[in-house]
Parts: C-alpha cells; structure tokens; sequence
C-alpha cells in the first residue's frame, strides 16, 4: 500500500500531463499538470466528464479518430487545442496507449499530453 500510495503522489507532482480515459472518453484520473493544462483547479472538475468538452467543435472529429484507434489497440498521438473555461485556446500535443488489463477491468487508455506553441503548432500542420 505505501508503494501505491508514493507513486499516485509522483503521479501527481510530476510536470508531465498524465490522464486515463475511459473508452467512451470520460476522464477516470488525472494529475496536477493536466488539471493546469486544461485550466482547472479541481480534479472534482473532471473526473467523470467526457474529455471531448474542452476540444473545439472543429476538431472533435480528429480526436475521437485519434481515442477509438487508441482504445483499439493503436498508440497514436495529435494535435489539438484545449479551450480552457476561460475561452483561452491552447495547442497541445497528445500521445496516446491502450490499457489492456487494467486492475479495474474498465476499457480505458494512458494519454500523455503537453502544451505546444502556436507558432510550432502551424508549423507542424
């Protein structure tokens, strides 16, 4: 128990952006750094969500590709912008793999993410 108990708290405190969706997309966990990505303070502000809501309408398409070929077993990454609740947008760079086997036995995949610039973000496009 104390060796979960250090490694959720490096999960946490780590500056990497770490999340687990599920398949349907509802966010199942996620540390300090993707609370601050996305723009919130409160995992009480996710957790449960679907994490489609803070990408814009014009890029859903791309995401939901990008989550159901994780979930099929692909590790894919892409770029998509987060709308913060304050309106602000911000390019980020996502890379994704499945969980097969989870404890829990829920359907879900680990997805790391990191802001990117909007001037690397034209470039890369």
């Amino acid at each position: 128990m104390v060796e979960v108990t250090h490694l959720r708290r490096l999960l946490d405190t780590q500056p990497s952006c770490l999340m687990r969706l599920g398949a349907d997309g509802t966010v199942l966990a996620a540390n300090d750094a993707a609370l601050k990505l996305i723009g919130v303070t409160s995992g009480a502000q996710v957790l449960g969500r679907d994490f489609s809501v803070w990408v814009p309408l014009d890029q859903r398409d791309r995401w939901t590709a990008f989550t159901n070929g994780v979930v099929q077993g692909y590790p894919a990454s892409v770029e998509c912008e987060i709308v913060a609740p304050s309106g602000e947008r911000q390019p980020t760079l996502f890379h994704g793999v499945p969980l097969t086997d989870h404890p829990d036995g829920v359907a879900s995949m680990a997805i790391a993410a990191r802001a990117v610039s909007a001037s690397a973000s034209s470039k890369r496009r």
